[in-house]
Protein backbone atom coordinates (compact mmCIF):
# COMPACT_ATOMS: atom_id res chain seq x y z
CA UNK A 1 0.00 0.00 0.00
CA UNK A 2 2.44 2.47 0.73
CA UNK A 3 3.74 5.44 2.41
CA UNK A 4 0.78 7.38 0.78
CA UNK A 5 -1.69 4.75 1.85
CA UNK A 6 -0.18 4.55 5.68
CA UNK A 7 -0.57 8.47 5.48
CA UNK A 8 -3.99 8.02 5.00
CA UNK A 9 -4.77 5.46 7.65
CA UNK A 10 -3.25 7.44 9.81
CA UNK A 11 -5.44 10.30 9.06
CA UNK A 12 -8.44 8.18 9.23
CA UNK A 13 -7.28 6.97 12.46
CA UNK A 14 -7.10 10.55 13.59
CA UNK A 15 -10.07 11.73 12.22
CA UNK A 16 -11.95 9.13 14.23
CA UNK A 17 -11.43 11.91 17.24
CA UNK A 18 -12.93 14.79 16.12
CA UNK A 19 -16.22 15.35 16.92
CA UNK A 20 -19.33 14.09 14.47
CA UNK A 21 -19.52 17.24 12.04
CA UNK A 22 -15.45 17.96 11.23
CA UNK A 23 -15.12 14.37 11.15
CA UNK A 24 -17.32 13.81 7.94
CA UNK A 25 -14.66 15.43 5.22
CA UNK A 26 -11.80 13.79 6.26
CA UNK A 27 -13.22 10.33 6.81
CA UNK A 28 -14.42 10.70 3.56
CA UNK A 29 -10.95 11.54 2.24
CA UNK A 30 -8.97 9.09 4.32
CA UNK A 31 -11.49 6.55 2.52
CA UNK A 32 -11.00 7.30 -0.62
CA UNK A 33 -7.05 7.52 -0.54
CA UNK A 34 -6.41 4.48 1.31
CA UNK A 35 -8.84 2.81 -1.79
CA UNK A 36 -6.53 4.37 -4.04
CA UNK A 37 -3.22 3.36 -2.40
CA UNK A 38 -4.84 0.12 -2.80
CA UNK A 39 -6.05 0.35 -6.32
CA UNK A 40 -2.38 1.45 -7.35
CA UNK A 41 -0.76 -1.26 -5.66
CA UNK A 42 -2.81 -3.71 -7.68
CA UNK A 43 -3.28 -2.03 -11.18
CA UNK A 44 0.46 -1.87 -10.40
CA UNK A 45 1.96 -5.46 -10.47
CA UNK A 46 0.04 -6.05 -13.65
CA UNK A 47 1.71 -3.40 -16.02
CA UNK A 48 5.15 -3.06 -16.62
CA UNK A 49 7.10 -0.28 -14.81
CA UNK A 50 7.00 3.26 -15.83
CA UNK A 51 8.82 4.70 -18.43
CA UNK A 52 11.17 7.62 -16.89
CA UNK A 53 9.21 11.31 -17.31
CA UNK A 54 9.85 13.53 -20.19
CA UNK A 55 11.74 16.53 -19.06
CA UNK A 56 9.34 19.90 -18.77
CA UNK A 57 9.62 22.05 -21.13
CA UNK A 58 11.47 25.58 -19.59
CA UNK A 59 8.05 27.41 -20.75
CA UNK A 60 5.84 25.27 -19.17
CA UNK A 61 7.60 24.91 -15.74
CA UNK A 62 8.11 28.68 -15.60
CA UNK A 63 4.15 28.81 -16.26
CA UNK A 64 3.90 26.11 -13.39
CA UNK A 65 6.08 28.09 -10.70
CA UNK A 66 5.18 31.48 -11.94
CA UNK A 67 1.15 31.04 -12.33
CA UNK A 68 -0.27 30.35 -9.33
CA UNK A 69 1.72 33.07 -6.93
CA UNK A 70 0.43 35.68 -9.53
CA UNK A 71 -3.01 34.44 -9.20
CA UNK A 72 -2.96 34.48 -5.44
CA UNK A 73 -1.73 38.45 -6.02
CA UNK A 74 -4.20 39.20 -8.42
CA UNK A 75 -6.76 37.73 -6.20
CA UNK A 76 -6.12 39.08 -3.38
CA UNK A 77 -6.10 42.82 -5.12
CA UNK A 78 -8.86 42.22 -7.59
CA UNK A 79 -10.87 39.47 -5.55
CA UNK A 80 -12.33 36.32 -6.94
CA UNK A 81 -14.20 37.01 -9.94
CA UNK A 82 -11.60 39.44 -11.95
CA UNK A 83 -8.84 37.27 -11.12
CA UNK A 84 -10.53 33.47 -12.25
CA UNK A 85 -12.09 35.45 -15.52
CA UNK A 86 -8.50 36.83 -16.59
CA UNK A 87 -6.37 33.95 -15.77
CA UNK A 88 -8.47 30.95 -16.66
CA UNK A 89 -8.19 32.47 -19.98
CA UNK A 90 -4.66 33.46 -20.47
CA UNK A 91 -3.44 30.57 -19.01
CA UNK A 92 -5.23 28.85 -21.73
CA UNK A 93 -3.97 30.86 -24.58
CA UNK A 94 -0.05 30.78 -22.84
CA UNK A 95 -0.41 27.08 -22.38
CA UNK A 96 -1.34 26.67 -26.55
CA UNK A 97 -5.20 26.39 -26.43
CA UNK A 98 -6.83 28.26 -29.45
CA UNK A 99 -10.41 26.75 -29.10
CA UNK A 100 -11.71 30.53 -28.24
CA UNK A 101 -15.49 29.24 -27.91
CA UNK A 102 -14.32 26.45 -25.53
CA UNK A 103 -12.20 28.45 -23.64
CA UNK A 104 -14.87 30.85 -22.93
CA UNK A 105 -17.16 28.19 -21.86
CA UNK A 106 -14.33 26.65 -19.28
CA UNK A 107 -13.74 29.98 -17.85
CA UNK A 108 -17.66 30.80 -16.92
CA UNK A 109 -18.18 27.54 -16.48
CA UNK A 110 -15.76 27.11 -13.50
CA UNK A 111 -15.86 30.63 -12.45
CA UNK A 112 -19.68 30.57 -11.98
CA UNK A 113 -19.83 27.02 -10.38
CA UNK A 114 -16.98 27.70 -7.71
CA UNK A 115 -18.12 31.45 -6.93
CA UNK A 116 -21.87 29.91 -6.44
CA UNK A 117 -20.70 27.09 -5.08
CA UNK A 118 -18.56 27.88 -2.35
CA UNK A 119 -21.37 30.66 -0.50
CA UNK A 120 -23.85 27.43 -0.27
CA UNK A 121 -21.21 25.48 1.63
CA UNK A 122 -20.69 28.34 4.03
CA UNK A 123 -17.42 29.71 2.13
CA UNK A 124 -16.88 33.23 0.81
CA UNK A 125 -15.07 34.00 -2.29
CA UNK A 126 -11.94 36.79 -2.02
CA UNK A 127 -13.30 40.18 -2.25
CA UNK A 128 -10.90 42.57 -3.86
CA UNK A 129 -8.89 44.54 -1.63
CA UNK A 130 -8.02 47.53 -3.68
CA UNK A 131 -11.63 47.88 -4.17
CA UNK A 132 -12.74 47.34 -0.17
CA UNK A 133 -15.72 49.57 0.75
Amino acid sequence: MGVIGLVFVIQFGLAMSYPADPRLFPLIVAAIGVRLAIATQIRGREKKPPRAPEPIAPRRLALALIVPPLYGVVLWALGFWMATILAIPALSLLLGYRRYFLILLVTLGMALAVGLLFPVVNITVPQPALFAH
